[in-house]
Formats: structure tokens, C-alpha cells, sequence
């Protein structure tokens, strides 16, 4: 019998935690932004184009309209627009953890190419029925929708998911510019994609695996890599440029030692024969590297640079260093007791589409 972990969010470092993220093609990826049309109203609005319209040609969109959502389930959800007062730290956060790397080691040229026509964002959670909550949209490769702009300066971890959303989401646009071959990337971790990513037994439940903990033995990064290869391959990259060498070799080291346990004690575990299969840190370590060997084929980036250069922005970010935030937690930028993307959580980060379900290539 099987017991499914799905749990609201709080804001607490052990929150539970279920996200996603959506797409859908809709938009016209030769959309583009009159200049005109622009009115600059407050120094938010001069900020956002100075950083995102007028050199990238990224509008990103706080002001209120529900159409804005297009065809898709955000239309019956209760969700409202972001306080003014907190648009400007949140994509400060954006421009240089996500968009300054970039520009750094790939390139300006490469940013203006490859960028969502604009940023949609929503001031608090996107819930979905089934207890889920939505935490990146990314609509034809053109849009990307944030949500929980309210509670970035409320929550560390908050901060940390909404620039790992992003990463994420970004990886997506990346692929559809150059696809990856897919059974190759996955071809390691044949037999462990599910759509129950999300499920765990409740024999391993009662020994106190999470599903991220479990999913790191079978070779994953998180949980939700599980769901299909490209969402594999958008957690892999995601996770590198959202955490420090030290976090992702204490994942390594965690698996290897797992490894090296008699039998035996692995059963005592709950890891049984039934549940465990050997080599998940060379299957994580085979993934990365491929998508190491994917950003230099394609566009002659150093993938290690890159994530080196994210990091290294990310401990520059006021809002991802801060002695204390508003609601009194006590943070910084660094390696924490467990991922802050999930793992003591459901971490669900894309909710595909039919549509989109069709990239995805039988192995």
C-alpha cells in the first residue's frame, strides 16, 4: 500500500512543500514590445524597463489583468496581483542571479535571443485541486508566469524556489531552441520515470525517507526529475545554478555511503531489494555531465562557469543574504540541513499540458 505525501506550504524551513510549474504554446514566439506603448508611471516601472525591456525586450507584468492568463487553469484560481513594494526586490533578485549570469559567460547577445518576451507575476500561491500549488508557468517558450512574489521577503526559502522557478523555466525555453537527446539523457535511470514521482511506500514513509532522499539513490537531483526526461534534464541544470559544489557533493557523498552498507543494513533501512537499486550517484554525475556537454555543443558555454558565476551572484543578492528577514528567520547564502527545494517535501516543479506531454520521446 502505498501512501501519498501531499502537504500546503507554511513558511518554515520544514515546510512541505508541492510546486509546479505549467506550459502552454499559445503565444507567438516573434512577439515583440512597442516601445511606445510603454508609459512609465513609478520608479518600479523605470526600474523594470531599464533592467528587462529596454536592453532584453522583456516586459514583465505586475499590473492586474486577469486575461492575461490566457486559456489555462489560472483562470479559476484565486490568485491576486503582487504589492507594488515587493515587484522590485523580487526582480533585482532576478536580473542578477538569473540574467547577469547569463550575460556574464554567454553573452548579452545570447540573452536577447533566447529570452521570454515577458514575466508575468502573481502576488501569492496558485493551488490546484488535487492540493498542489503552481510556482512557474511557462507559456510557448515566450512567457514565464511567477507566483508568490508577496513572500520572497517574508522567507529565505521562498527567495531560493522563486530563482531556482525561473532557472528552471529558463531551461525550458534553452531546449526549445536546441532539443537534447533525450534517450540518451535518460538512459541510466530507465524503469525509475513515473508520474507518481510524488507517491512512496509507506514501508520507506515509516523508516523516514522522503521522496527526494529516496529519489537521490535511484539517481535523481529531486523528486520531481522523476516525472519524465525533460523534466530531468530542467532539475538537473536548475539545481546546479541554484546550489553550492558543497550541497550537490554532500548529495554524491549521502548516496555513495548508502551504497557501501551491507545489504543487510540497507533492509534495516527500508531500502530493500524491492526498493533500491545501486549507483545513483554515477547516474546523477552521468546526467550532469551531459548537460555539461549539451551548453558547450550548442552554444560554446562553460556549464561549470555558469553555475560558478550564478552562485557567486546569488551570494551577492540582498535578498538571498540577509542576517534576518522581516518574519525573523535568520538566513544566508549556503550549504542548509537538506535541500531547500524539497527535501523533506513533495516538490512538484512542471505540470505539463497534453501538448506538451508529446515532447516527451518513449525510451
Amino acid at each position: 500500500m502505498k501512501q501519498i505525501f501531499k502537504s500546503l506550504f507554511v513558511l518554515s524551513i520544514s515546510a512541505m512543500l508541492f510546486v509546479s510549474c505549467e506550459k502552454d504554446d499559445k503565444l507567438d514566439s516573434n512577439s515583440y514590445i512597442p516601445e511606445e506603448n510603454l508609459v512609465l508611471l513609478n520608479d518600479t516601472d523605470k526600474f523594470l524597463y531599464d533592467r528587462f525591456t529596454e536592453p532584453f525586450n522583456i516586459q514583465v507584468k505586475y499590473r492586474w489583468d486577469r486575461n492575461m492568463y490566457g486559456p489555462t487553469r489560472d483562470n479559476n484560481r484565486n490568485l491576486f496581483p503582487p504589492k507594488l513594494v515587493n515587484v522590485k526586490p523580487a526582480f533585482e533578485m532576478v536580473d542578477l542571479v538569473w540574467i547577469q549570469s547569463y550575460v556574464d559567460v554567454a553573452g548579452i547577445e545570447f540573452v536577447k535571443k533566447l529570452r521570454p518576451v515577458s514575466l508575468l507575476t502573481a502576488g501569492g500561491y496558485a493551488f490546484n485541486d488535487d492540493g498542489t500549488r503552481t510556482l512557474g508557468l511557462a507559456s510557448g517558450g515566450v512567457q514565464i508566469t511567477l507566483y508568490e512574489v508577496d513572500y520572497l521577503e517574508k522567507s529565505l526559502e521562498s527567495a531560493q524556489q522563486f530563482i531556482h522557478t525561473i532557472q528552471h523555466e529558463y531551461i525550458h525555453i534553452i531546449n526549445q531552441d536546441r532539443e537534447f537527446n533525450q534517450p540518451e539523457f535518460s538512459k541510466m535511470n530507465v524503469g525509475s520515470y513515473t508520474t507518481q514521482w510524488f507517491e512512496i511506500d509507506s514501508k520507506l514513509s515509516a523508516k523516514g525517507w522522503t521522496i527526494d532522499k529516496y529519489a537521490n539513490t535511484l539517481g535523481f537531483l529531486t523528486s520531481y526529475s522523476r516525472s519524465n526526461s525533460i523534466e530531468d534534464f530542467a532539475e538537473t541544470a536548475s539545481f546546479m545554478l541554484s546550489k553550492t559544489p558543497e550541497e550537490y557533493k554532500a548529495i554524491l557523498d549521502e548516496v555513495r555511503r548508502i551504497d557501501g552498507l551491507p545489504q543487510s543494513q540497507r533492509d534495516a533501512m527500508g531500502l530493500t531489494e524491492e526498493f533500491y537499486k545501486p549507483g545513483g550517484a554515477n547516474k546523477i554525475e552521468y546526467k550532469v555531465n551531459f548537460v555539461r556537454d549539451y551548453f558547450k555543443k550548442n552554444f560554446d558555454i562553460d556549464f561549470d562557469e555558469l553555475c560558478r558565476v550564478a552562485v557567486q551572484h546569488a551570494k551577492e543578492s540582498p535578498m538571498l543574504n540577509r542576517n534576518t528577514s522581516p518574519n525573523g528567520i535568520l538566513s544566508t547564502f549556503g550549504v542548509k540541513n537538506g535541500s531547500s527545494f524539497g527535501s523533506k517535501a513533495n516538490v512538484r516543479y512542471c505540470q505539463h499540458h497534453a501538448d506538451v506531454l508529446k515532447q516527451v520521446k518513449d525510451l
